[in-house]
């Protein structure tokens, strides 16, 4: 928190940064602003200084209560089945897309479908999943 330097109120924090706070947001609800902190903290010998962000404290908690909202939705698809997680990195994809599940797979982890083929003793259709 800090003084706005545009009236002077004590402003709320609202997202933290990196070390030392950079990259740190703070909004003043007198007059509606967000500013992000561009330096200061461990780094700066405790000296701060801030930007305005280009977005009002109206819109900036609009944005973070759909954010909020939209990860609410997905945790609970997430619970249900309904979006799965690629065993090869951290996409999430519809369970009910295969299409785009075996698209997915075949360009970008040809790897696992080899192995799980191999595994199954399809040894000449995991061959064809091999990139050399």
């Amino acid at each position: 928190m800090f003084n706005c330097p545009s009236c002077g109120q004590l402003t709320i924090h609202l997202k933290a940064g990196s070390c030392g706070g950079l990259g740190s947001l703070d909004g003043c609800e007198f007059c509606d602003q967000v500013y992000i902190q561009t330096s200061g903290g461990v780094v700066d010998d405790g000296r701060h200084s801030y930007e305005l962000l280009g977005t009002t404290l109206t819109k900036w908690r609009k944005l973070k209560a759909d954010e909020e909202k939209r990860e609410a939705e997905l945790e609970k698809k997430r619970e249900t089945g309904e979006i799965i997680k690629c065993p090869g990195c951290n996409l999430e994809l519809s369970a009910s897309d295969l299409p785009a599940q075996i698209k997915h797979m075949e360009d970008e982890h040809s790897e696992i479908i080899a192995e799980r083929l191999y595994n199954s003793g399809e040894k000449i259709k995991a061959a064809t999943f091999v990139k050399t």
